[in-house]
C-alpha cells in the first residue's frame, strides 16, 4: 500500500463533515480496510470478529442515509 493511502486512512480526516456523502466515504473506508485487512492477516478468531464489528458498522451507516 502506497504510504500516501496509508498515512490518508490512518491519520487522514474526512472533509465531508455530516452530509450523506460523508456516509458513504465511511462505507468505502470501512470496505477497505476490511479488505486489507482479509488480505494480509490468516483466518482466525480475532479478524473474523472484527470482520464482523466493520459490517454491523456498515450496515449501522447505510440505516442513517
Amino acid at each position: 500500500m502506497p504510504d500516501a493511502v496509508f498515512f490518508d486512512l490512518y491519520y487522514g480526516e474526512n472533509s465531508t463533515g455530516g452530509t450523506s456523502k460523508a456516509g458513504e466515504q465511511h462505507i468505502e473506508n470501512l470496505r477497505l480496510a476490511q479488505s486489507i485487512l482479509m488480505q494480509h492477516y490468516p483466518d482466525c478468531a480475532p479478524l473474523r470478529d472484527l470482520v464482523g464489528k466493520t459490517d454491523l458498522a456498515v450496515i449501522s451507516l447505510e440505516k442513517l442515509r
